[in-house]
């Protein structure tokens, strides 16, 4: 894209609930493609409402670009093209089989218009091995596990490729070795050339598998760079209000927590 800016873009953006500011003035060098970029903040920060201010799903101020284009502007059909939201937790009474609700989701996608269902059934399949939930292709959402579901609505943000992909707390309901494979996964879909943005509260886990990190805290930017530059003791202590050891490791940070810091105890 000659001459114009790739990647995201945000620049004052601030959102409120009725009389109540959650975000306040956020302003982020460019995300670019490629990366993946870990929003981190305690409960209340605001991450979730920045993640689903970005997906279009509430009205925020501010500037808002990908690759040049404001997504304000964007109709929302353009934006689902471009943007990939997965939310914290899918509804449970669902009755759609997995591959029935991906191919839903591919079906109102004009780019797959013309497509034989074969050919969407063979790219739904294929995602499905990757996330290994091909086994359950055929189990209705309402049937899965708490975890599963989880998998199943990454697969849903993933099916139509899109440049931006915004994940919240997807290794929340996962165990240690399927945190490992979706998390390999998130890397994998960077590596194809998108900008992923996945909240996450296991600093270590940030630190191992982000590129970037963004500190939200009480809907403010708290700090925003390389994992090991920007995670440390001080932040913890100011933003999470935690005694700690931070340690760089070969592939990442050991955080040990001793305590509440002592200028915070209740």
């Amino acid at each position: 894209m000659s001459g114009i800016e790739t990647g995201l873009r945000l620049r004052g953006l601030s959102l409120r609930y009725g009389a109540r500011e959650v975000l306040h003035d956020i302003t982020l060098p460019c995300l670019r493609p490629g990366r993946v970029i870990a929003l981190l903040g305690p409960n209340g920060a605001g991450k979730s409402s920045l993640l689903r201010s970005l997906a279009g799903l509430v009205p925020a101020q501010g500037e808002l670009q990908l690759d040049g284009e404001s997504l304000a502007a964007m109709s929302p059909m353009a934006r689902a093209q471009r943007v990939g939201y997965m939310p914290q937790a899918m509804p449970e009474a669902i009755g759609l089989t997995v591959t029935e609700t991906l191919l839903g989701t591919l079906r109102t996608d004009p780019r797959s218009a013309y497509t034989d269902e074969s050919t969407l059934l063979h790219r739904i399949h294929a995602l499905l091995a990757r996330l290994d939930l091909l086994a359950l292709a055929s189990r209705p959402l309402s049937a899965l596990s708490g975890g599963q579901r989880q998998i199943a609505s990454l697969a849903q943000a993933m099916i139509r490729e899109p440049r931006l992909l915004l994940l919240d707390e997807p290794t929340s309901a996962l165990d240690l070795r399927h945190q490992v494979d979706v998390m390999s996964l998130v890397r994998s879909a960077a590596g194809d050339g998108r900008i992923v943005v996945v909240v996450l509260h296991d600093l270590a886990l940030a630190a191992r598998w982000a590129d970037e990190v963004v500190v939200l805290h009480e809907g403010r930017l708290a700090a925003c760079g390389a994992p090991q530059q920007v995670i440390t003791a001080e932040l913890l202590a100011r933003v999470w209000r935690v005694r700690a050891i931070v340690k760089a490791e070969d592939r990442g940070l050991h955080i040990a927590i001793e305590g509440a810091h002592e200028a915070h105890r209740a």
